[in-house]
């Protein structure tokens, strides 16, 4: 009996992480519908005075992409496990 209860209690947990990764799934699914290639505009660079400002924003510009490509394979990675 006891073992029986265990067996529940873990199915029970799964179920739960099956429902919090499912929900996760339908979340990125909407976005990625949602997700207007159109609407993308190019990086502009107005302002920028000199090489060296346009060297600090060109930076800034690549770090970010760099964040978030490692979020998004992070995520994948979860959502894999």
């Amino acid at each position: 009996m006891l073992e029986s209860d265990s067996i529940t209690a873990t199915l029970d947990v799964l179920e739960e992480h099956l429902d919090h990764v499912e929900i996760k799934v339908s979340s990125i699914e909407s976005e990625i519908k949602a997700f207007n290639v159109e609407a993308v505009q190019a990086p502009r660079f107005r302002g920028l005075s000199n090489v060296d400002n346009a060297r600090a924003t060109l930076k800034t510009f690549f770090m970010v992409l760099l964040d978030l490509n490692v979020y998004k394979k992070d995520l994948e990675n979860k959502l894999i496990e």
